[in-house]
C-alpha cells in the first residue's frame, strides 16, 4: 500500500467515523476497525522517518484509549470528560498531521533515495 493510498484510508476513516456517529452504528463499527488500522500501519511506516508525528500519534491514541475505557465507568466526574476532550483534540491534530506526512512523505522519500545513489 502507498502512502498516498495510507493516507485517503486515514481521511476516509475519519469521515466514515462521522457519518457513522450520526447514522449508524455498523458504520460506526468499522471507521474505528479501519482507524485502528490506519493508526498501527501509519505508526509503523513513520517510525524512522518521521519520529515526532509516529510518537504523537501513539501516544495520543494510547491516553484518548485509557480516557475513553475510563469514562464508562459510572463514578467518571467531569474532570474525565474535559480531559477526554483535550485528548481527543490533541489525538485528532495528530491524526490530521500524521495523514498530512504521508500523503506528503512520497516526494521526500524519492529525494532521498536520488540523493543515496548519486
Amino acid at each position: 500500500m502507498a502512502n498516498k493510498t495510507l493516507a485517503f484510508l486515514g481521511l476516509f476513516s475519519y469521515v466514515l467515523g462521522v457519518i457513522g456517529s450520526n447514522r449508524s452504528y455498523f458504520l460506526l463499527v468499522i471507521a474505528g476497525f479501519l482507524q485502528i488500522i490506519f493508526i498501527f500501519i501509519a505508526i509503523n511506516r513513520l517510525w524512522k522517518k518521521a519520529k515526532v508525528v509516529s510518537r504523537t500519534l501513539l501516544g495520543s491514541f494510547i491516553i484518548f484509549a485509557i480516557l475513553y475505557f475510563i469514562r464508562i465507568s459510572p463514578s467518571s466526574g467531569k474532570l474525565i470528560i474535559t480531559l477526554l476532550n483535550i485528548a481527543y483534540t490533541i489525538h485528532l491534530i495528530s491524526f490530521f498531521w500524521a495523514i498530512i506526512t504521508l500523503y506528503m512523505s512520497k516526494t521526500t522519500l524519492q529525494k532521498t533515495n536520488n540523493e543515496e545513489k548519486e
